[in-house]
Parts: C-alpha cells; structure tokens; sequence
C-alpha cells in the first residue's frame, strides 16, 4: 500500500504536468484529459492515505500537500477555463499545482501516524479548512497573476480577474477566520484557554494582518502601480510558505 500511495503521487505530478504541457501547446481536449486524469489519481492517492493511517490526509505535510493540490486543481478546473493566448488562468494554475507537488517531494511520502484525537472535529476541521484556505489563496494568486499579465497587452478582462483575485482572497480570509475560530475550541478542549503563544500562533496572527493589509490597503485592484494587487498576487505564496513552515516545526 505505501509503494501504492508512492506511485499515485508520482502519477498525479506526471498528469498535472501534461495538463500544464498541453495547455502550453493549446491543445484543449488533451489538456482537459490529463486533467481530469489528474484529479483522479489525486484523488485515489488521497483515499489510500486515509486507508494505511485511518484519519484524513490533513496533519503531515506531504499528504497536507496532496490534498491541497486536489482542492487547488478542482477550483482551476471548475473556475477557470481555456482561453486562445497564453498565458492564461490555467497555464498559472498548472504551475502552482506542481509547485505544491514539488514541495512535497522533498518530504516523506508516509502517512502521519494514528493518534486518537485526530478523529476529534475541532481538530480535524482546522487542518483541512486551512489547507482549502492555500488552494484558495493560491488561485487568487493566479488570477492576479494574470490580471497583470492581461494589463499589459491591454485586455479589458483584466479588470474583471482582479476582482475574482480579490473575491477569491477574502473568501480564504473568511476560512482562514473560521478555522482560527474552530482553533479556539480546540484550544479550549486541549489547554483549557483559548489562546496558548508560541510559533504557530506567531504565523496565523502574521496571516490575518496580511489579509487585513490587502483588503484595506487603499488603491485599485488592477491598475498598475497599485499595492494592492501586487500584495494579493503574494498572498497564495505567503499563506503557502507559512503553513509549510508550521508543519515541519
């Protein structure tokens, strides 16, 4: 079974890859086949995880990844589609995908070890509402992304992904916020107060102002020379690189 979740991982990269490749090539009806093969295999390597440690793929991080990139590819593939020129929403979408999935390779590919309390739903509904809050902050990302992409040849849409960044950012801040909410039952249950300082504390405070920052920086969400756009094109990444740094230390 651990060869089995092996090669679902290395399988799902090598579909992901072809979608992001034919995608490069334009070529419409492969890139959705690779896709959607993709998200299977994704899925399936997801579905054996929870088979060999009987708990949700959610507290390791190289599972925590898989099922980000599940997430990240399924929004990208129902909010996004092909367009004639690249690059498009997909083209980004592609390679954020691998780039979760290239981080995880460098982890072990085991699933985390069964500890009882991981069943409980306070618990189980932070870690998997903060990784849907990556795949989310990362497909704003995207859509800024292009956005700037689109300014520059002078594409009306422009403005329109902008606002569907901005739209798909405050939709993660919400999470973000409700899983901090479910956080303090957990903390209640565990240490019997509902705020315990230490690291991971300092990353989701660093997080929420971050947020804060770039829904109410002042300035235009797609001109350029604007902030903020260009703090919600980092916002994905930041949340990204937070949340990994969380589930190493």
């Amino acid at each position: 079974m651990k060869a089995a979740l092996l090669g679902a991982y290395w399988v799902t990269f090598f579909c992901y890859a072809c979608a992001l490749g034919f995608n490069v090539l334009r070529k419409k009806n492969a890139e959705n086949l690779w896709a959607w093969a993709g998200l299977t295999v994704n899925v399936t390597g997801l579905i054996i995880n929870i088979a060999l440690s009987g708990q949700a793929p959610a507290f390791h991080i190289f599972e925590s990844l898989l099922l980000a990139g599940f997430i990240f590819a399924g929004v990208g593939i129902f909010c996004s589609r092909q367009e004639e020129k690249l690059p498009d929403v997909r083209f980004w979408v592609w390679l954020e995908v691998l780039l979760l999935l290239g981080i995880a390779a460098f982890f072990d590919k085991t699933p985390s070890p069964y500890l009882y309390d991981h069943n409980y739903l306070y618990i189980l509904l932070f870690h998997v509402i903060r990784i849907a809050v990556v795949s989310l902050t990362l497909f704003s990302s995207a859509l800024y992304l292009q956005s700037r992409f689109d300014i520059r040849k002078g594409n009306s849409v422009a403005y329109r992904r902008a606002y569907q960044g901005r739209n798909f950012l405050i939709f993660g801040a919400m999470l973000f916020l409700t899983a901090e909410y479910v956080g303090i039952h957990w903390c209640l249950r565990g240490w019997g107060d509902f705020w315990q300082w230490g690291a991971g504390f300092f990353q989701s405070t660093l997080i929420v102002v971050f947020f804060m920052i770039v829904v109410h920086v002042p300035g235009s969400n797609y001109r350029p020379g604007s902030w903020r756009p260009r703090l919600g094109l980092l916002s994905g990444f930041l949340v990204l690189i937070l949340s990994a740094i969380r589930s190493v230390f």
